[in-house]
């Protein structure tokens, strides 16, 4: 109440922890986007130049983001953001569901469950709360999304290897491509059609540009991340 001389001065931006306030700008769409993957090997190759490659096991996705030019009131809205993320430290949602919704998959929200012949691992999920006999009730490459994202550091994001069949109860398992840190607790929410990803800056320095006409071109680097 500012009557009061009680103001609303955005104090979720102080720490790097979980808030619905911390949302990257949509109020303009870029007008492109850049998706890089790395998933790091180590090569070594012998004396007789036999090559050996050993995959550390991890994968990070990184965007890139570019803006048409833009109007000072608008671009306004993206500055305050990229300073308040303070360079690489502050965590926000990103929402991207025109690239990480499947178009052809109906269920949204689903959970996983105790599977006694193919458990949930760091490597298959056992979900339930499909449709019931679906050849693809899992569609290969689809990401899925834990919300947990401690356990799955890239935004919470993690992708289906292959098509996954349901049997009459709406269940299914599936392999993911790149393991989880831990084993995930039965009934863990995970959401199957994701809007948004968690990340931050994959630089400290930002860079944009300002025509004579007092237009903003900008682009951005992020890293998928998870809350701190």
């Amino acid at each position: 109440d500012p009557e009061l001389g009680i103001f609303d001065t955005k104090d979720e931006w102080t720490s790097t922890s979980y808030s619905a306030g911390k949302v990257w700008p949509t109020h303009i769409m870029p007008s492109s986007a850049t998706i890089r993957t790395e998933q790091p090997t180590r090569i070594t190759t012998s004396q007789s130049m036999q090559r050996y490659a050993h995959s550390s096991g991890n994968i990070r996705y990184s965007i890139d983001l570019e803006y048409a030019p833009m109007h000072a009131d608008d671009f306004a809205k993206f500055r305050s953001v990229i300073e308040a993320m303070q360079g690489q430290l502050i965590p926000v949602k990103l929402k991207l569901d025109v690239l990480l919704k499947d178009p052809l998959q109906t269920i949204g929200k689903a959970n996983l469950f105790n599977n006694t012949q193919i458990p949930t691992t760091k490597t298959v999920l056992s979900i339930e709360g499909l449709e019931a006999s679906n050849p693809q009730a899992i569609r290969q490459g689809q990401f899925i999304q834990l919300l947990d994202t401690s356990i799955a550091p890239n935004g919470g994001i993690a992708v289906a290897l292959h098509d996954a069949e349901s049997n009459s109860w709406g269940e299914t398992a599936v392999r993911i491509t790149h393991p989880l840190r831990t084993v995930l607790d039965d009934y863990t929410d995970v959401n199957l059609r994701p809007e948004y990803v968690v990340v931050t800056m994959n630089t400290d320095s930002t860079e944009y540009n300002v025509s004579t006409s007092l237009h903003y071109t900008l682009k951005v680097s992020f890293v998928l991340q998870g809350w701190a």
